[in-house]
């Protein structure tokens, strides 16, 4: 039997029936899609700065052309990653609860409301 910390829907598993696996394995992927979030990692330092926790963001996905979805500013990484030679930071956000129709790994993109 296997228990999950929380409500959710299995998105892959790592094992086939009658595998053996070991104690620490991970066996699935299990996603709570209730509350959708994206986390966007190429944010630069000069706008992290600019970045403060419930800040307002509008989300725009490839799948959904011409709509946009409402979301905030839960998490803003502390340290920094390096992508294509650029220093940058990752920031979380929330999407509205009444979001529906997304699939986990749709591409999206965000703008987050800073104050000037």
């Amino acid at each position: 039997v296997l228990r999950a910390p929380f409500d959710g829907t299995v998105m892959s598993l790592a094992t086939d029936v009658g595998e053996v696996v070991t104690p620490a394995a991970p066996l699935v992927v299990l996603a709570d899609v209730s509350r959708w979030r994206m986390k966007t990692t190429d944010l630069s330092e000069t706008d992290v700065v600019l970045v403060r926790s419930g800040q307002k963001a509008t989300v725009t996905l490839d799948a959904f052309a011409g709509q946009s979805f409402g979301g905030a500013v839960t998490e803003i990484g502390a340290l920094a990653e390096t992508n294509r030679g650029n220093t940058t930071y990752a920031v979380t956000i929330a999407l509205d609860p009444t979001t529906t129709g997304l699939r986990w790994g749709m591409t999206a993109f965000a703008d987050i409301s800073v104050a000037p």
